[in-house]
């Protein structure tokens, strides 16, 4: 090859190198997807998740709490092209068990979860997450949840007490909450949990929510009470695995993300 052609293609070859840099440098953004076709932004779409998980304290590792649970909230890509955002607005844990202190007790594994809030303001049953993206891995991201495993034990036989104005009647029933755990995803506390996510093709294959034991998808901050001491409290880590379905609340769609 010539020196003259070397020096022609010169110009060539640097303005090719400098046009691609930017797409491998760009950075991508996760967002939700409704079968196909991106959700568009600010369209909130209603999701339903639900699914069998495990709760395990790093005080008693063999002991796992196991419970299967519900959750609604919805999805959305928020104005401005942002990662994708969402709310969830109510969670259930129902049928748990492995708690063998509160079985033999006669009593019932209780699992609440709401969001811890502020200090100095009322919590509430609801909590914001967003997509976040990890090494190719896109992940939703949730803060400030507060998760409480608790022992109810019925103390009282219920109370029947008739009102004066009508037919109606009202039924007591007194609880102990024995014992118990209280886990948080306060970063403040070194608790973070950002679930993978992993994409589906039909409402018989969904779209699932998975949860890692372990760094991969993070861990909840704990405090148990010291039964030597029960006005102290004794740190410890929970890990979450298992996986939830989700799918669009209305038609059964796929809600899958995507980065673009």
């Amino acid at each position: 090859m010539s020196k003259k052609l070397l020096i022609s293609l010169a110009p060539f070859l640097a303005t090719v190198a400098f046009v691609a840099m930017p797409a491998v440098a760009q950075a991508t953004t996760p967002h939700y997807f409704s079968e196909t076709k991106e959700i568009k932004q600010a369209t909130k779409t209603p999701v339903l998740s639900w699914g069998t998980l495990k709760l395990t304290n790093s005080l008693k590792p063999t002991e796992p709490i196991e419970c299967e649970n519900e959750s609604g909230g919805f999805a959305e890509n928020p104005t401005g092209g942002g990662p994708g955002k969402g709310e969830t607005q109510g969670w259930t844990a129902y049928n748990c068990k492995n708690l063998p202190e509160c079985e033999a007790a006669g009593g019932k594994i209780a699992v609440l979860m709401e969001n811890e809030g502020t200090p100095g303001l009322v919590t509430s049953l609801k909590w914001n997450n967003e997509l976040i993206e990890e090494e190719g891995v896109i992940k939703l991201s949730s803060h400030n949840v507060r998760v409480f495993v608790r022992c109810q034990v019925v103390a009282l036989a219920p109370e029947e007490t008739l009102f004066e104005a009508g037919p109606a009647f009202i039924r007591s029933t007194t609880e102990i909450e024995a014992g118990g755990t209280v886990c948080t995803t306060n970063a403040a506390e070194s608790g973070v949990q950002h679930p993978k996510l992993k994409n589906g093709t039909s409402a018989a294959k969904p779209p699932k929510v998975e949860f890692i034991a372990g760094a991969e998808t993070g861990e909840l901050a704990c405090k148990v009470k010291n039964p030597a001491k029960p006005t102290e409290e004794i740190a410890s880590k929970g890990a979450t695995s298992g996986s939830l379905k989700t799918l669009g609340y209305k038609e059964q769609e796929t809600i899958n993300t995507h980065s673009t």
